[in-house]
């Protein structure tokens, strides 16, 4: 992860427009076919001090030394003396930030999209847009052959971008008492479910920009339940892993909201492995969101 960072965001202190589909399943296959490791890229930062700030196990690169914080998961760039001063605030701190709001001009993009027309605004985006930055895109192969995963030719035209955030149209805001965020696929899962049990005060709030964070756009999907009394997260990952650790001080800090969490315990590995363990685990988690 390290090296990747660095090679999207450090060498030669230039723009990247490198974009990454990563397979992300949690479908009941082994550990390497079930995670795109979304937690190291949400974890990974970019930060730029000036020149004679002590690191640890720093390497010089060119006339940039390169310190590595293993703990941390982050690389800190000493800049050379002839950048120091006024030149500092050409190459501010780009990383996510759990006491801010983040802007545009995070190192890395990390998306987790759920439809064809976000998935073709933001190839879009990366394109038209006048600054590069490198896209994480957690791309789920269930999705290409989900028939609930498509869009319309109206959701591509001019018009309509890229939606950080997208709120839940089939229930009313006075009788929401619940809302549900989370990332990704899960969505159709529990969109299914919620239509099974008929249930009509349930909110389900799709988080798909998980850095830049758009806690704006949360901000003004609360506001429209204001009867709701229970925030909670669920993934399909276990809690040492997927959006939750980099989610939750930001709902805290930022949006203002406790969430609960809803998903699988830690574990050491990606994935059981085992089928059954995965069908009885995923069964939990669906039973644990809605009750």
């Amino acid at each position: 992860m390290v090296k990747t960072n660095y090679l999207i965001s450090v060498k030669r202190l230039l723009q990247r427009n490198l974009v990454m589909l990563l397979p992300h399943g949690m479908d009941g296959a082994g550990p390497e076919r079930s995670s795109c490791k979304i937690e190291r890229f949400l974890q990974s930062h970019l930060v730029i001090l000036p020149h004679g700030m002590e690191g640890a196990g720093c390497k010089l690169k060119g006339n940039v030394k390169v310190c590595k914080k293993v703990l941390q998961s982050e690389l800190v760039i000493l800049l050379p003396q002839s950048m120091d001063g006024a030149d500092l605030n050409t190459y501010h701190a780009t990383d996510s930030s759990e006491h801010k709001v983040d802007g545009d001009n995070v190192n890395l993009q990390v998306v987790n999209a759920t439809t064809p027309a976000q998935y073709f605004h933001l190839l879009r985006r990366q394109v038209v847009r006048n600054f590069r930055t490198p896209l994480v895109l957690v791309a789920p192969k269930t999705i290409l052959r989900l028939p609930a995963g498509t869009s319309t030719l109206d959701d591509m035209l001019p018009g309509k971008t890229f939606l950080p955030v997208i709120g839940d149209k089939n229930v009313k805001g006075d009788e929401v008492k619940k809302i549900i965020f989370f990332s990704g696929k899960h969505f159709y899962t529990l969109e299914k479910e919620r239509d099974a049990k008929k249930l009509e005060d349930v909110a389900l709030v799709r988080i798909e920009s998980l850095c830049p964070f758009p806690a704006g756009e949360i901000q003004q999907e609360v506001t429209k339940y204001p009867n709701a009394t229970d925030f909670l997260w669920s993934q399909e990952e276990h809690r040492n892993m997927g959006a939750w650790t980099f989610v939750s001080p930001r709902f805290n800090n930022l949006v203002g909201c406790q969430l609960r969490y809803v998903g699988r315990y830690h574990l050491g590995s990606p994935a059981t492995g085992i089928g059954e363990v995965h069908r009885q685990e995923s069964i939990q988690i669906i039973e644990d969101t809605f009750s």
